[in-house]
């Protein structure tokens, strides 16, 4: 088969799913595939029909040998994470979930330099969740405050003594939110997670923007990892994730 018709079926295979004929596109697929078993595009064609298909297995492994071939490329990551979050329902298998944690960092480290505050606050949060049905808490929090500092509206002066920091927040008659939540980092680079935990629910109820309070609860379920309330610390996860797929 000549590349020209290589490039013909898999035009006639994205323009079939474009269509939502996924049984057409699986068709071109397997016939570029017949001839070249290494191409990335139908690989991931094959991926997207089968989810749609419900046949996850059978996604997950075209989407894992398109990774084989083109691992600088993002689309393949991207459907093996719509493919859990989206596509399948029940409730993740342990590989399944080492799939997706796998399928996240892919996807963040092609994309972290150039990814907007939304798609880092969807990646992260992501692989976050993923962490922690694994139950590898510790992990979760690496891209959890990864992801605070990347959303963070300002930074914090890491050569601030902490306990100046304190007193000085301490002191202020009417903090806004921003007050607030940068006391909530110098109590909890201080160890002070408690009145940490405090001073961010605060700072939630007096915050109005969604992305904010996103941030909020992201740090909240950094604090309550570590103290080991790992179940609101989940819930808070969700939350965040909720707010973002309303936003879709």
């Amino acid at each position: 088969m000549s590349n020209k018709v290589i490039k013909a079926a898999l035009k006639a295979a994205k323009g079939a799913i474009q269509k939502k004929d996924y049984d057409e596109a699986l068709d071109q697929s397997k016939i570029v595939l017949g001839e070249d078993s290494r191409n990335y595009n139908a690989l991931v064609f094959v991926g997207v029909c089968n989810a749609e298909f419900g046949k996850y297995e059978d996604s997950a492994i075209a989407y894992q040998d398109a990774i084989k071939v083109g691992p600088d490329q993002p689309l393949a990551y991207q459907g093996l994470i719509n493919l859990y979050t989206k596509h399948k329902k029940d409730k993740l298998s342990e590989n399944e979930n080492s799939k997706l944690v796998s399928a996240y960092k892919g996807l963040i480290l092609l994309t972290e330099s150039s990814a907007t505050d939304s798609k880092a606050l969807e990646l992260f949060t992501g692989l976050a969740s993923a962490l922690c049905a694994l139950n590898q808490y510790a992990d979760a929090l690496e891209p959890m405050e990864t992801l605070y500092k990347k959303l963070k509206a300002e930074e914090f002066d890491a050569n601030c003594k902490y306990t100046e920091a304190i007193s000085a927040y301490n002191t202020m008659q009417q903090p806004n939110h921003k007050d607030l939540c940068m006391l909530a980092l110098a109590l909890h680079s201080a160890g002070n997670l408690k009145d940490s935990l405090t001073n961010l629910e605060k700072a939630k109820a007096l915050s109005t923007e969604q992305k904010e309070l996103d941030q909020i609860k992201i740090a909240q379920a950094i604090i309550l990892t570590k103290l080991r309330k790992v179940e609101e610390a989940k819930k808070m996860l969700k939350e965040v994730e909720n707010s973002r797929e309303a936003l879709q």
